[in-house]
């Protein structure tokens, strides 16, 4: 099972990349900048989304809306991401000699909100997460978690450098550093000129910046370049943070009176050459209630390949400590996938995952082949 992941992962990381004479080091020489970008795609129902677990297999047809929106600036940053998708699951499961079949709709809503703000290399932090559930024949179900706390460090994202970069190199521009670093300023204020001119600040935005790179009739193609749906999917980020917290869940029907967890978040983010970005991440969460523990931690990995191509690989694993009723075995989960722009703003996506839980003999695997339109 583990040889399709070897082999998809190896031919990602082994085709040919082009590359620019710039020295990696152009990700740290950008200032914290005052950056927002605001996105909203439709999944259309999905090719193939199908489970193995042994000898039970799951079809999923998902379709849905998706919407992110993010706000940088010195002193806050503001991640908030959600979904509305409607399911239609249709299982076999295996009990023994009884085979049982079913068939089930469902639609979930999912909206993940963090927010920070600085002071210096200090912050006060504070996470929501919201899930709503409702399927025919059960009870809606709403669970929400929240979190608080302070840390230190910071995770600052370059994404208007990526955006600089690529046009630079589409355009077929000389790279010049100077340059790049001066499109990524201007690129990083575009919510400043949605603001100041509603009606027709695309128009005078995307001409300025074809007006810096010396191309004053190419405004169309540098716009085209700048919104192509891939292109605004691939980030940078860099820096490291470390935060210390307490949460709580309520609405789940458990006890009201849950004493909560406290949990510790550590994260590394590496922009690898040009073209390249590694993650790391690791958490440690105690439960107060039944004096439990889980400690995690994973790895991420993303290239691209041109501003239409993208791939990624993930790798992810726990484990539960002073549990009476859970397996201590560790979990874990590799996951690999690449995304293609067809045309316009339309994404093609495919993706392989391989997880193996410790409740579990047989591994779960999963192959998904799913189609986005981006609306913005």
């Amino acid at each position: 099972m583990k040889k399709p992941f070897i082999i998809l992962a190896a031919i990602i990381l082994l085709i040919p990349l082009e590359s620019i004479a710039l020295d990696g080091s152009i990700w740290y020489k950008f200032p914290i900048p005052e950056y927002s970008y605001s996105q909203a795609y439709i999944t259309i129902p999905d090719f193939l989304n199908w489970k193995i677990h042994g000898d039970d297999n799951d079809i999923y047809i998902r379709s849905g809306i998706s919407y992110s929106f993010f706000l940088q600036n010195h002193k806050i940053t503001v991640n908030n991401y959600g979904n509305v998708r409607a399911y239609v699951n249709k299982y076999e499961h295996h009990y023994g000699s009884d085979v049982y079949k079913k068939d089930e709709r469902t639609i979930a809503y999912y909206n993940n909100f963090t927010g920070a703000i600085y002071f210096g290399k200090f912050n006060v932090w504070s996470e929501g997460l919201l899930r709503m559930y409702a399927q025919k024949g059960r009870e809606c179900r709403t669970d929400l978690e929240l979190e608080v706390g302070g840390g230190i460090g910071r995770i600052v994202k370059c994404t208007a450098v990526v955006q600089a970069i690529r046009l630079i190199k589409e355009l077929k521009i000389k790279e010049d550093e100077e340059l790049i670093l001066q499109i990524a300023d201007l690129y990083a204020k575009k919510s400043t000129f949605s603001r100041n001119y509603p009606d027709t600040w695309e128009e005078i935005f995307y001409q300025k910046i074809a007006e810096m790179v010396g191309l004053p009739d190419q405004a169309l193609k540098v716009k085209r370049i700048l919104t192509n749906g891939i292109y605004e999917t691939v980030s940078r980020s860099s820096g490291w943070e470390v935060k210390f917290g307490y949460g709580n869940n309520f609405f789940t029907g458990i006890d009201p009176h849950s004493k909560g967890f406290v949990v510790l978040n550590a994260e590394y983010h590496i922009p690898w050459g040009l073209t390249k970005q590694v993650t790391f991440q690791t958490e440690y969460m105690r439960d107060l209630d039944v004096d439990s523990s889980l400690l995690g931690a994973g790895a991420f990995f993303e290239i691209e390949h041109s501003y239409t191509w993208a791939s990624h690989m993930q790798i992810s694993g726990d484990k539960i400590f002073n549990s009476l009723n859970i397996d201590k075995n560790m979990n874990y989960c590799i996951s690999v996938g690449t995304e293609k722009n067809i045309f316009n703003k339309l994404v093609a996506g495919l993706s392989v995952e391989y997880t193996k839980i410790s409740q579990s003999l047989d591994p779960y695997f999963k192959l998904l082949l799913d189609l986005k339109y981006y609306l913005l």
